[in-house]
């Protein structure tokens, strides 16, 4: 991870090694992922891994203050081992061996203890998924969540 005033940069990869079964037999599964982000407060404000604190805590009792605003986009990856459908630990056309993910949010820190989470989220698929007989190569999606904390 990368700090520099309201500037953010992080970054990950992990691999992972799973043992599962299906049937009679086992088999060691392995994952890999990894992401990118890049995140600018908007409202000038430093970032850090405590978070953002407002200049100006917005109050929703009174409707007064801006809060913090962060501008945020991310890449991922997410793969997994075709052992899983070989195995039979997946029936083919239920999951694919990877996907990565695009997303662009817009988070506003209300004051220390409230942040409203936006983001639309694009996901493409390397393998076509059936849903309900249909074939998908990828889904969007536009998330809220709301993060309270004390």
């Amino acid at each position: 991870a990368w700090f520099d005033g309201p500037w953010f940069v992080q970054a990950e990869h992990m691999l992972m090694e799973q043992g599962m079964r299906a049937g009679g037999g086992a088999e060691d599964v392995g994952f890999s992922g990894s992401y990118l982000e890049v995140a600018r407060v908007l409202t000038g404000e430093s970032k850090s891994f405590k978070g953002v604190t407002p200049d100006q805590s917005f109050d929703p009792a009174t409707g007064n203050g801006r809060g913090a605003w962060i501008l945020a986009a991310r890449i991922s990856e997410l793969r997994s081992d075709q052992l899983l459908q070989s195995g039979g630990l997946a029936e083919a056309g239920t999951y694919t061996s990877s996907i990565r993910n695009l997303s662009l949010g817009l988070n506003w820190v209300m004051n220390r203890h409230m942040i409203l989470r936006q983001a639309l989220v694009r996901s493409v698929y390397s393998d076509d998924v059936f849903v309900d007989g249909e074939a998908r190569g990828g889904e969007s999606a536009l998330m809220f969540g709301l993060q309270l904390h004390f």
